[in-house]
């Protein structure tokens, strides 16, 4: 895609100028638009990537002191354009290969194109379902990253617990998962603080904790 003029991005600090627009069967309308000077994506109701969701992830691995060894294995879960790959690649300086799962095609050729995840390889990026993903995977992780929205809400077969055990599962022991919710849905809020509940008393965690973002994100933290 072609980078917007400064003027554009002068602009930008006054209003989002919209850049282009996608129609998703998941999502509805996406929109790549430019925000404060950067390019972001959003639906018509909240940010997928490069804005609230971006500070969202920095805050939380800055909170919670995340590092990784050389090699590390990552999975991230839902791709939007690429703002948890960035962080981990330019923050993070993290050099290995990271394994993504993103059901949504629309939403994997908008990070191709507009975003240019690419340019953050080695990815492997994989259209299918995060929760079949789940639940078929052999492979263990050092880095897990949960962020499987429809608009602002975690479908709510992410949020039972028996789906969060296997998850759990899949993560190498000193591994770390960061699971995100947005909790303005009291059915959501709900769901999420029985899973938490449910979650407190299993042996195989050895710290548990939930971050409070922005307004309503929450960012379960589990380290095995």
């Amino acid at each position: 895609m072609k980078q917007p003029g400064r003027l554009k991005k002068i602009l930008s600090y006054l209003f989002a100028i919209p850049l282009k627009h996608y129609n998703s069967a998941y999502s509805g309308r996406l929109t790549v638009a430019l925000e404060q000077g950067k390019k972001v994506l959003n639906t018509e109701e909240v940010n997928y990537s490069f804005n609230s969701l971006h500070r969202v992830f920095k805050q939380a691995f800055k909170k919670s002191g995340l590092e990784l060894k050389v090699g590390s294995k990552i999975l991230i879960l839902g791709l939007g354009g690429g703002s948890i790959v960035q962080i981990l690649r330019e923050d993070y300086l993290v050099t290995s290969p990271i394994h993504i799962v993103e059901i949504d095609p629309v939403i994997i050729q908008i990070a191709k194109t507009d975003f240019e995840i690419h340019q953050y390889d080695p990815l492997t990026v994989l259209e299918s379902d995060a929760a079949e993903f789940i639940e078929s995977c052999k492979e263990v992780f050092d880095l897990i990253c949960m962020d499987v929205f429809i608009n602002d809400k975690v479908p709510e077969k992410f949020l039972g617990i028996e789906l969060m055990e296997k998850l759990i599962s899949i993560l190498n022991p000193d591994g770390l998962l960061y699971f995100n919710v947005m909790v303005s849905d009291k059915g959501v809020r709900e769901c999420f603080e029985s899973m938490h509940q449910a979650l407190e008393n299993k042996k195989e965690i050895l710290q548990l904790d939930v971050i409070s973002l922005e307004e309503n994100n929450r960012v379960l933290i589990v380290r095995k």
